[in-house]
């Protein structure tokens, strides 16, 4: 099976070393934010061998928002 994901990176968070943004399954409209690389494999990987079913996201205590979401609230 292939999986198919859009992955949406943060800039800022790359300059300093990190992997945090925005995934989404293509097939089934799954989307996560994800603040480094183990919460990203975690959706991946539940998103993998779940297939089309629905995968919880992992959670996190620490509050992120996309570049896109700050703008002028």
């Amino acid at each position: 099976m292939t999986l198919s994901v859009l992955l949406r990176l943060v800039s800022e968070a790359l300059a300093q070393g990190r992997v945090a943004g925005h995934a989404e399954v293509v097939d089934t409209g799954e989307t996560v934010v994800f603040k480094d690389q183990d919460e990203m494999l975690a959706f991946l990987q539940g998103a993998s061998a779940h297939g089309a079913t629905r995968v919880e996201a992992p959670t996190t205590t620490e509050p992120f928002s996309l570049p896109s979401q700050r703008g002028n609230q």
